[in-house]
């Protein structure tokens, strides 16, 4: 499938502000399932800097480690299928998450994007995770997360479709050293559908897990955002 993309929102850590407020919109009343003209990528990458000059050094050497670390199909069902550029399209139009980008302080940073055979029938995933030296890790992780609360709004492309989610903070169980989850609900093609954003900061590590799934007939035999955040913890370890 070809994503849609937008450059890349940043790089270094940074507390983002608010999105687009009100009710959840989109820019776009294209069906999920139809935003395809080319075959989807078949392998996990880490997240490539942005062309332009003026952009500092990516991570560090440990970036494949970490790709070999992501979730994938097999660890969930085997029903799901790989797509890289959906979840370069979430992180790269998500102001929300522009902490989580590629940067010169990280020792690696690598991402995933998983899809559903057909639109609504599994969850989309997309995995993100940043490694970091030393100890700095806890900091981005409270940078992350403290993002996420000033951002009432989650405005990214998201299989395609650019969506605009009302976004408050959610309960969760410790996961890891700590952890964090953003949730709210909005409407895809007329289909009621819910956002979570999970963020757990582990060792030298910093996983963020997007889950999105319908609202209404989703089988909980699949998983859910807790145990899917929990298996990408599981699986880097």
């Amino acid at each position: 499938m070809n994503r849609l993309e937008i450059g890349l929102l940043g790089l270094c850590v940074a507390v983002i502000g608010a999105g687009v407020g009100g009710v959840a919109t989109h820019t776009s009343t294209a069906h999920r399932a139809a935003a395809t003209t080319t075959a989807p990528s078949t392998t996990t990458s880490s997240i490539p800097p942005s062309s332009s000059t003026t952009v500092p050094a990516g991570p560090g050497s440990s970036s494949q480690a970490l790709a070999v670390g992501m979730l994938s199909p097999t660890d969930l069902g085997g029903f799901y299928r790989v797509n890289t550029g959906s979840a370069l399209s979430l992180v790269r139009s998500a102001p929300c998450l522009a902490g989580l980008g590629p940067s010169p302080a990280q020792s690696g940073n690598a991402l995933m994007g998983l899809v559903g055979p057909d639109a609504g029938g599994l969850p989309f995933i997309a995995e993100i995770v940043g490694s970091y030296p030393g100890g700095t890790a806890a900091g981005v992780y409270q940078q992350v997360t403290a993002a996420l609360r000033s951002c009432p709004t989650f405005s990214a492309i998201i299989e395609g479709v650019s969506d605009h989610v009302p976004l408050t903070e959610g309960n969760l169980q410790q996961l890891g050293d700590a952890s964090s989850e953003f949730e709210g609900s909005f409407t895809a093609a007329g289909r009621p559908e819910r956002l979570q954003v999970g963020v757990a900061l582990t060792g030298q590590d910093v996983i963020c897990v997007v889950w999105v799934a319908a609202s209404a007939g989703y089988n909980p035999i699949y998983g859910d955002l807790p145990s899917t955040l929990s298996a990408a913890i599981g699986k880097l370890a």
